[in-house]
């Protein structure tokens, strides 16, 4: 799951629903908390930056309690399968235009014959939607951690 979409659908969906297991929902590192040696999230094409406003527990035992952040020191941090509040997102860092690009997916076909044309089009689309993940940022709203989408 993209950066991208789960700006754009509200949702983060997990890999497994399985609530009974430790990690099922959204694995996350703390800002400026002590990480694992080798725990990184560099050379990734992009970062979604989250925002917990909700209360947080140290550690935990599955299955974890929903509409809170599990903290497991430097290890990782949990927000558990079927949370609905207090999860946003406060920051997407993309790390080169060429992953924009990338989200954009392929120019229409007739612009193959007209590399500027193409140019333009990358540019106004990459425009528009940086423009709407902006104003999605700005508006808010909570991410859901394993719903369905809508």
């Amino acid at each position: 799951m993209s950066a991208i979409s789960i700006i754009n659908s509200g949702h983060f969906i997990p890999c497994y629903n399985d609530v009974g297991a430790g990690d099922s929902g959204l694995n996350a590192l703390i800002c400026g908390a002590p990480q694992n040696r080798g725990q990184n999230i560099e050379g990734r094409g992009a970062k979604i930056y989250l925002q917990w406003d909700g209360p947080v527990r140290i550690g935990g035992l599955p299955p974890l309690e929903q509409n809170m952040l599990h903290d497991y020191g430097a290890w990782r941090a949990v927000v558990p399968y079927g949370t609905t509040m207090y999860l946003s997102v406060s920051r997407l860092d993309v790390d080169d235009e060429s992953d924009w690009r990338s989200a954009i997916g392929s120019a229409p076909f007739y612009m193959r014959f007209s590399p500027v044309h193409r140019d333009f089009w990358f540019e106004r689309k990459i425009g528009e939607l940086k423009n709407n993940i902006d104003r999605k940022i700005t508006e808010g709203g909570a991410i859901r951690v394993g719903y369905p989408l809508p």
